[in-house]
Formats: C-alpha cells, structure tokens, sequence
C-alpha cells in the first residue's frame, strides 16, 4: 500500500471516528436546561473557526505539509490540531487576567460612588458622574451607561443593560445594591459600597494567588508539551528507521491512539485549570436570577 492510499484510508476511518464520537457525546450527554443545550449547540456551529481564515490557513497548511512528507495520515491531523490549538496550550490565560483587571475596577468604581454620595450627592448624579472617569477596564461599559443616563433611560434598565455588559457577580452585586437604593430609598448606600469594594479586592487578592499557582501547572505543560514536540521530532529526523512500523495501517492506529491520549491529557489540564464560573445574581439579560 502506498502512501497516498494509506493517507487517504486513516483520513476516512479518523473521520469516521470523529463523527462517531461526537454523536455519542449529543446521544448520551446527561439532560439538561435550555441554555446548556443552547451552548452546545454554539459550540458545533463551525462559522467562529471559518472566520479566522488565516489561523485556519496556516492548520491546514501544516497538516497537509507533514502529511506529504511523511505519509502519515495521523500526523497530518496532529499537526494541522497542534498548530490550531497551539496559542491555548503554550499561551498564558488572557481570560483569567482580564477577569482580574475587571474586579479590580469594578472595586475602584464602587470606591468612587461610595465617595460622591458621601458628599450627599444624589444617587443618579454620582453614577452619572463616575462615567466620566471609570477605569480603563471598565471604560465602555460605564460610557455606554452615561449615555443611556443622560438619554433618560429609566436607571433600573440602564443599570441592567450595564450589568448584561460586565457579566461579572461582583458587579451584579453593586448594580442591584444601586437598583433597590434608587427604589426604595435606602440609606446606608455608601457604607454598603464600601463593604463590596472590599469584598472585590479580596477577590482580587485571592485570584492573584490563585494565577499565580496556576501558572506554574502550566508552565510544567508547556514543558512536557515541547519535549514531547522536540523528542517525536528528532526521531523522524535523527532515527527514522525506529518509525517505520508507523507505516502501515496497524501503526497508524497506535500513532492514534498515542496521540489521542496525549491530546486527552492535555484537554483534561485545561479542564482543571479553568476558574468554575460563580454563580450571579442577574442573568446575561440583566434579570434576577430565580
């Protein structure tokens, strides 16, 4: 069997795999509410991985170039995943850091309203007020929110709408504090801001800690990763002879299964070291949750 007949018979049975797999995944995957089916849902719509056509491009590209050089059809799948997936594997975690930058501000903002109504400020000026000079984190969010102010929205909808923007629990928590305030009056408003500010820089505080732990689990996988990336390397370019059972369609099974487990692993690290998202008091559109 040549190689172009072998590449094409492991592309068809990977595809095959795939294809099975996925739909075990949808036929035995446990019930759940609407949202989730929603997200899984996004999850299978392909047009995010066509709209980053160069990324795209250059997968391709890789796969399809080790693949014609060696004749391994797993390879040229592996390689074609590898450079996709690269930036999540070998890259640090923008999400998580973002995340911080945000409490953090959300901390600074609650600070900033917390000192205006001390100064016996009404409560619709102080937030219009602190749009004017929100941290940079949090920018576009509160000018969006000034706008819809100065517009004369009604404030519960345009708080809502700004915490439909933030999507953060830390955030909900200031937004409704300032929603039952401006409803039903409450005194003790900056006392209470103060309280979250705090409580957001504690998060602040922990999450930093946290990342930091993180980041040594990573670095410990990106180390194993480019090992495993140099030492596979250096046997097709040093010690060829040692691959040669890869060759036939036995051996490309095992490549399969060797590097299904690798990628597995890998897969099953970035579950671990992914934050559980915190329950929030609004949902995405900005309404208590029930």
């Amino acid at each position: 069997m040549d190689n172009v007949t072998l590449f094409l018979t492991v592309v068809g049975g990977l595809l095959t795999l795939v294809a099975g797999a996925a739909l075990l995944i949808l036929a035995f995957r446990p019930p759940s509410q609407s949202q989730a089916v929603a997200a899984w849902v996004a999850r299978l719509d392909p047009r995010p991985v066509f709209a980053q056509r160069r990324k795209l491009s250059v997968s391709i590209a890789v796969g399809l170039a080790i693949g014609m050089l060696s004749g391994w059809p797993v390879a040229a799948a592996a390689a074609g995943l590898a450079v996709w997936f690269s930036p999540v594997v070998l890259g640090h975690d923008v999400g998580e850091t973002e995340r911080t930058a945000r409490v953090e501000a959300i901390a600074v903002w609650a600070e900033m309203l917390r000192d205006v109504l001390s100064s016996a400020a009404g409560l619709e000026q102080a937030v219009l007020a602190s749009t004017t000079v929100a941290p940079e984190a949090i920018a576009e969010p509160l000018a969006a929110l000034g706008s819809d102010l100065r517009a004369r929205r009604p404030f519960p909808d345009t708080m809502r709408a700004l915490a439909a923007q933030l999507g953060d629990p830390i955030a909900d928590q200031v937004i409704v504090s300032l929603i039952h305030a401006q409803k039903h009056q409450a005194k003790n408003l900056a006392e209470l801001l103060g309280e979250l500010a705090a409580a957001a820089r504690a998060q602040v505080s922990l999450a930093v800690r946290v990342h930091a732990e993180r980041a040594k689990h990573r670095t410990s996988q990106r180390a194993i990763t480019v090992i495993f990336t140099v030492m596979a390397v250096g046997l097709c370019v040093f010690y060829p002879q040692f691959l040669r059972p890869y060759d036939t369609v036995g051996g490309q099974a095992v490549m399969a299964v060797v590097v299904g487990m690798f990628a597995g692993a890998l897969c099953w690290a970035q579950i671990i070291l992914r934050p559980k998202p915190v329950p929030r008091l609004l949902d995405p559109n900005g309404r208590v949750e029930a």
